[in-house]
């Protein structure tokens, strides 16, 4: 894809709070550190609280170059529908804020929205400028989109995508009352959701989804298992995404934060988290590593 080289206003939402803001600064140095000058980042936080001290901290990127950023107020009336999904005890309510995008960023046609367990090593202008005329999101095919789509008892000629990665057209969903759209589903289908936020958004909104290359959101799973395991739709596509990822995202129990991490991708987060003023972490997880590893030698052998 050749991008129009006319500077672009890209808007890119995440969610965070005060314990998470570590990793989604890292998110934001890696797509600063992998952009184009020409071009001005608008990132908007959403969270219940992100305390001043972290605020003044994320300011501080601007030493690898200047964006803008926000904080918007969350409406929680429009949340209150989906304390009825099903949702894991660390999984809070506010990720499900991602799917108010449209309101919340009312006066804005496009945008981003990206977890905090990922980084960004090519320029996301690429993929802002996928065209969304034609459908409301765009986003990479879950690895179990079959099973999924057969849980959610859809047609299976829609399909369903992983939720830390996608564009969404804001305007149409707008304009097309989305919400009320949304809120309906959900009052239905919820019982049928195993993965929070992500259900909710294929659910409610699987006939305007469209699928990207897969390097827009590499995880795991796509990293260690063989293309002929999942079957992906663009098999091209997956191979240029396995030897050159646009965006690794960390899904899964192993983050690279983790003292005793072996993702293949570690020293990629390392390496944007040493542009953030949070990079003493790096530091912290080497005292934890040789705490356990010395904890583990001088354990007592068991008696016989």
């Amino acid at each position: 894809m050749h991008r129009n080289l006319k500077p672009l206003d890209i808007h890119i939402c995440l969610v965070s709070d005060d314990k998470y803001m570590i990793h989604t600064s890292v998110v934001i140095a890696s797509v600063l550190c992998n952009s184009s000058p020409r071009d001005h980042f608008h990132f908007y936080i959403l969270s219940s609280g992100i305390s001043k001290k972290n605020q003044a901290r994320v300011e501080k990127l601007r030493k690898i170059r200047d964006f803008s950023i926000f904080y918007p107020q969350l409406n929680f009336d429009k949340l209150e529908v989906f304390k009825k999904v099903k949702r894991s005890q660390w999984v809070p309510m506010d990720t499900f804020s991602r799917l108010l995008m449209p309101d919340i960023l009312s006066n804005v046609d496009k945008a981003i929205f990206l977890d905090s367990d990922l980084v960004v090593m090519q320029d996301i202008a690429a993929l802002y400028a996928i065209n969304v005329d034609d459908c409301w999101i765009a986003g990479v095919e879950d690895l179990n989109y079959s099973g999924l789509v057969k849980m959610l008892d859809y047609p299976n000629c829609y399909t369903y995508i992983n939720s830390g990665v996608y564009v969404m057209n804001l305007k149409a969903m707008r304009e097309n009352h989305y919400y009320e759209h949304m809120i309906q589903v959900v009052e239905k289908e919820h019982p049928k959701y195993t993965v929070a936020e992500q259900c909710v958004l294929n659910s409610a909104f699987h006939e305007h989804i469209k699928l990207i290359p897969h390097k827009w959101n590499m995880y795991h799973i796509f990293l260690h298992r063989p293309w002929y395991v999942f079957q992906p739709y663009d098999l091209t596509a997956w191979h240029d995404g396995f030897r050159n990822p646009a965006i690794v995202h960390f899904v899964g129990p192993d983050k690279p934060w983790s003292y005793d991490s072996q993702h293949p991708y570690k020293q990629q987060y390392i390496k944007y988290l040493k542009r953030t003023p949070y990079r003493g972490l790096i530091f912290l997880n080497k005292v934890k590593y040789f705490y356990h590893l010395l904890t583990a030698i001088l354990k007592p052998a068991p008696k016989k």
